[in-house]
Parts: structure tokens; C-alpha cells; sequence
């Protein structure tokens, strides 16, 4: 697997390579709640905490395996509204701690301007890409509150892995159904990798 190491300056125009093509943009939001859009709701002052990037070995003979992924771990401000519920959570997993070290991306503006640079850097200039992961519509639905540059970048056409465990279900595909998933961004989405290629293969089978 080749882990991504980029050196990012928004104020550097830096020559980009070669786009690689690949089916999907493998994408998980890790956030201080769910996404409420009215005004004085819950959580309508929510805000992400880490996205995770990853391109994949995804198409018709793939692996699966991940080629690129980036961790976006952003700053955390204690003042965020949140649930005991999630903050226990994040507490637990280690994001919470992450988000009080990070230094290089202060905000989600930041965030928003550098995986526009990955999307660049590995995809191309284009828009219109297909966004993968589990339950993927809430990370685009935050990616569009939060985070709209990377949104209007994405297809409004999802690959959503958890529908595939639903028809697996239904329809007795053999694909073991997830765990009790990590809520780290990187972890969740190679999780959905697995899951993906274990559907694949089961019907093919």
C-alpha cells in the first residue's frame, strides 16, 4: 500500500501529476453529531472532525486494497456542541485527543481547500466523481454544509456499501456484516473496503 505524503501550502501552486483513474473516492466523515439544517437545531452548529480520503484498487478485478489515503484530522474546540453519547465516543477512540494535537488544519475551511487538492492531485481537475462508503449520503450532506468546495466536486450519485449489506441480508448473499464500527474516518472506510469486495466476490461466486 502506498501511503500518501504530500507537503501542502495553499499558497504554493504546485505541478500536479498524472491524474490515476479509479472507480470511487472512498470517503468517511467523523462529526460532533448529526446533521441538523434548522436553524437553532441540535446540532446545526455541528462540525466535522476528521475525513478520511482513500483511493482504492476498485475496479472490475480489483483488490480492493487502498493505493492512496489521507487522514484530515481538524482542530477541535472545546466550546463544540455535543452529546455525552458522541463525546464519549470520541474520547474512547482517541479523536478527540487527535483534534487537540493537530496542527495543520485549524478549520474546516482548511480541510475543504486540501482534499480539493487531493481531488486534484489524484483524480484530476474534473467534478462528477462518485463518492463510496457506508451510509455515504450523511458524509455528503456534511461535506455540502461544511465543506462545500469538496462537495461540488462529487456526483450526486453515491455508492453506498450499507446497501449492499441490505440486499445481502435479504436476498442471502453471504457477506458477513460489519462490526461495530471504529468512528476513525480511516478505519471505517477500509472497513467498507471489505465489505465491498466481499460482495463482489459473493455474487460472483
Amino acid at each position: 500500500m502506498k501511503q500518501l505524503a504530500l507537503s501542502y501550502d495553499a499558497n504554493i501552486t504546485t505541478e500536479l501529476a498524472a491524474p490515476t483513474l479509479h472507480e470511487f473516492v472512498w470517503l468517511d466523515i467523523e462529526t460532533t453529531g448529526l446533521l441538523d439544517a434548522n436553524p437553532g437545531g441540535a446540532y446545526s452548529d455541528g462540525r466535522i472532525l476528521e475525513v478520511a480520503f482513500v483511493l482504492a484498487d476498485d475496479g472490475v478485478d480489483g483488490t480492493f486494497e487502498p493505493v492512496t489515503e489521507e487522514s484530515i484530522v481538524i482542530a477541535y474546540d472545546t466550546a463544540l456542541t455535543m452529546s455525552d453519547y458522541v463525546r464519549k465516543m470520541h474520547t474512547k477512540n482517541g479523536l478527540l485527543a487527535a483534534c487537540r494535537l493537530t496542527p495543520d488544519f485549524p478549520d474546516e475551511a482548511t480541510a475543504d481547500d486540501y482534499l480539493c487538492f487531493l481531488l486534484d492531485q489524484h483524480c484530476g481537475p474534473d467534478s462528477g466523481f462518485t463518492l463510496a462508503g457506508n451510509s455515504v449520503h450523511f458524509d455528503l450532506d456534511w461535506l455540502r454544509a461544511r465543506m462545500p468546495k469538496s462537495a461540488a466536486r462529487f456526483s450526486h450519485r453515491v455508492f453506498d456499501v450499507s446497501t449492499l449489506l441490505r440486499t445481502a441480508g435479504a436476498w442471502g448473499i453471504g457477506v458477513n456484516d460489519r462490526g461495530e464500527p471504529a468512528h476513525r474516518a480511516l478505519d471505517d472506510v477500509h472497513e467498507s473496503l471489505r465489505l465491498a469486495k466481499a460482495w463482489r466476490d459473493a455474487v460472483r461466486a
